[in-house]
């Protein structure tokens, strides 16, 4: 399996980028809506408290995802 980083000024719009990212995963691993659903709350969720609260939306900071 293939390791996968993906670093993001930690801004809340730039959440975006990850919900591209699991997107696009839904349709490379063929992901049934569920578990879809279940994925993008999670990570899109952990991503926002990580900026909000971790980084305190400081765009200087990176959030970094892998």
């Amino acid at each position: 399996m293939k390791n996968i980083r993906i670093e993001i000024p930690s801004l809340s719009e730039n959440i975006r980028m990850i919900e591209s990212f699991i997107d696009n995963a839904k349709e490379k691993f063929q992901l049934n809506d569920d578990i879809y659903g279940n994925i993008m709350i999670a990570v899109t969720e952990a991503v926002n408290n990580a900026i909000k609260h971790g980084n305190r939306s400081d765009s200087a900071k990176m959030y970094c995802w892998h």
